[in-house]
This record gives structure tokens, sequence and C-alpha cells, in this order.
């Protein structure tokens, strides 16, 4: 396996390169330049290839990124559920007082209605014991009348046969 060069940090590629270099040698490669294509390698692979640490950093990093979104959402959720809280209440102190104006409304009405039909209610009473009154007097009237008839009657009836 090989190295990057002094002072970096060293990361190791699971690379035979003695393998890769005898397999390009077998295949006509000078042992020079197949050695030379081995570190070339290597130092592409290590360029490339994340480490496990690189990888579990990179873990970590997503994972603090989606509990920052589901905080961000949780929070969103949170004012969404607040204003529709605030604008149901709302709506409902409007139809409340909407509902108030009606009952206030209709108990004026009904009010009113009472008041006119004990109106007409003491006007028929009233108009009714007049004419009881009148009626009474007409009888009476009739009843004195007719007993004055009566008396004349009598009267003559006996003037007639006596």
């Amino acid at each position: 396996m090989m190295s990057k060069k002094e002072g970096e940090m060293v990361k190791t590629v699971p690379f035979d390169t003695l393998a890769y270099a005898k397999k390009l040698e077998a295949h006509g490669v000078e042992a020079r330049q197949a050695e030379a294509h081995a570190e070339a390698l290597v130092d592409v692979l290590e360029g490339n290839f994340p480490t496990k640490q690189d990888a579990n950093d990179g873990f970590l990093v997503l994972c603090n990124k989606i509990d920052h979104v589901y905080t961000q959402l949780d929070t969103k959720i949170d004012n969404v559920r607040t204003q529709l809280d605030t604008k149901i209440d709302n709506v409902r102190t409007q139809l409340d007082a909407k509902i108030d104006n009606v009952y206030t409304q209709l108990d004026t009405k009904i009010d009113n209605v009472r008041t006119q039909l004990d109106a007409k209610i003491d006007n028929l009473r009233n108009e009714t014991y007049m004419k009881l009154a009148e009626t009474k007097a007409d009888i009476i009237k009739w009843v004195f009348g007719i007993s004055l008839a009566q008396a004349a009657l009598i009267v003559s009836l006996l003037k007639f046969f006596h």
C-alpha cells in the first residue's frame, strides 16, 4: 500500500500495488513503468474514495442537517397550528357576535309582536265590553219597553173588561 507525501494525512487504499505492477509486467509493461502506473493509480484512488471516517463524518453532518430540518418543520407546523387556532377563534368570536345580534333582533321583533297583539287584544276587549254595554242597554230598553207595553195592555184590557 502507498501513502501520500509527508506532512499530509495518510489514507490507505485497499489496493495491492505489487500485484497490479506484476500484472502490468506480465502483459509487457516495463517494471519501472508498471510501478509508476501503480503509484499513479493509488494517488487517484486515495483522492476519490472516502475513508470510513469520512463516511462517518458525512453521516453525522447529514444527521445534524436532518435534525435541523425536523426542528424547522416542527416550528413551522407549530406556527401554522397557532395561526389556524387564532383564525378559528376569531371566526368563532365573529359567529358568536352575529348569533347574539340575531337573538337580540328576534327578541325585539317578538317583543314588538307581543306589544301589538296585547294592544289588539285590549282593543277587542274594550270593543266587546262596549258592545256588551250597548246590548245590555238595548235589552234593558226592550225589557222596559215591553214591560210598559204589557202594563198598558193590561190596563187597557182591564178598562175594556170593566
